[in-house]
């Protein structure tokens, strides 16, 4: 088969009949869809790539995120970036400080004006990375055609600093936490390029959002790539095995992102701690201490628990130091049962106060084995008034004060 053009709306096809052996030339109208098509087909060797950085009112986040990206994609033309607010006023400039640690990076965001999130945004976008989990949760239920190809920005962080997920607010505050924010999306960014470029062009039967472009009949959306390089996305292996641990987990996650935590004993661990807790070192029953365990294959294990030892040592200035109490009650039973006999007496502070529940409350084996007096704060101060408790402990006399 051969063909040779005539006219822009037309294409010649020869088509070899086969008793005559000869080529018979077929004409065909391809009208005004020829030019669509070929515009089309222009979008596509194009390959644009829209990334939308999202916020709340577009003018410190997500102007910051938009500017320190576009800086790092250079003068690509396969990728198209902008930013938008979920609750944005159009129109506003960036904040000055926004402005300035960009400008320290050599990033210029003055031009950038805020406008709201948008269905034709969302549509037209290919990726979108939120701030926040809030705004996750907004544009998954304002605009449920972006849900699947919306992330949290923070879930390309290269491991380390913290395991909350959002980028902090830093509006109306100083400019530290604005150097901060800049620092956080920045050291994201380089993952989030990688993904993007890992992205691929799917049929359109798979569309999952429809037309990128208003008046299209033909869209081009963006699916990641199966690579083992992308960066790996939050619970997937969870959310597939058990949908509804993998929701309990996401719930809780959000429980302590949106609350205020009084526990002393709760802990916000970093994202390097999970990864450590999530490890295969959770796989390995290592009964006993490094180097004098009850089981082979400890060498790994014996490993981590020698650099806590060490790490523990130098961080107290102690020569020993056990790292294996699972809680702190275990660990305020070791030094009970060290110090004190049955029926001494303690001076430990109450429970409402803020004490422990080894600081002798009647459920616990401290308040069982110990004659217990307890001590608290001052309602008028709320801190710990201690030329009372001085005079406290001279008539209790204790054994030992639990602070």
């Amino acid at each position: 088969m051969s063909a040779k053009p005539t006219e822009p709306s037309t294409r010649i096809a020869a088509i070899r009949v086969a008793e005559k052996r000869e080529l018979r030339p077929l004409h065909v109208d391809l009208g005004g869809f020829a030019s669509r098509l070929e515009m089309a087909l222009a979008r596509a060797v194009r390959t644009v790539k829209s990334v939308l950085f999202v916020c709340t009112g577009n003018i410190c986040r997500s102007p910051i995120a938009e500017g320190l990206f576009r800086r790092l994609i250079g003068n690509r033309g396969d990728i198209d970036v902008v930013s938008a607010g979920v609750h944005a006023v159009r129109g506003q400039p960036p904040s000055l400080y926004a402005v300035q640690v960009c400008a320290e990076d050599g990033t210029d965001i003055s031009d950038v004006r805020s406008q709201p999130l948008t269905a034709p945004l969302v549509d037209r976008a290919t990726h979108i990375f939120a701030m926040t989990g809030a705004h996750l949760e907004t544009i998954q239920t304002l605009f449920p055609q972006g849900g699947e190809k919306s992330f949290l920005l923070r879930e390309f962080e290269q491991p380390g600093t913290t395991v909350w997920r959002d980028v902090p607010d830093p509006i109306g505050l100083g400019r530290e936490v604005y150097e901060d924010c800049a620092r956080i999306i920045k050291n994201a960014l380089p993952s989030v390029l990688a993904f993007v470029e890992q992205s691929a062009l799917v049929p359109p039967g798979a569309a999952r959002t429809g037309s990128a472009y208003p008046g299209d009949d033909i869209a081009y959306p963006m699916e990641p790539q199966k690579s083992t390089s992308s960066p790996r996305i939050y619970g997937e292996a969870l959310r597939r095995t058990d949908p509804e641990i993998f929701d309990a987990v996401v719930a809780e996650e959000k429980r302590q992102r949106e609350n205020i935590e009084l526990i002393a004993s709760e802990n916000f661990t970093s994202r390097a701690v999970m990864e450590a807790q999530g490890s295969v070192l959770t796989n390995k029953y290592a009964e006993g201490y490094p180097r004098k365990r009850w089981y082979g294959g400890c060498e790994n294990v014996d490993t981590a628990e020698q650099l806590a030892i060490d790490r523990a040592k130098r961080l107290f200035g102690c020569e020993h130091v056990n790292v294996q109490p699972h809680s702190g009650a275990q660990a305020n039973m070791a030094v009970y049962f060290s110090m004190l006999k049955p029926g001494d007496k303690i001076l430990a502070m109450n429970l409402a106060h803020g004490g422990h529940l080894t600081h002798g409350h009647p459920a616990n084996f401290s308040g069982k084995f110990y004659a217990v007096s307890q001590y608290g704060v001052s309602e008028k101060t709320e801190h710990i008034d201690y030329d009372a408790l001085q005079k406290q402990a001279e008539e209790v006399r204790p054994v030992m004060i639990t602070a």
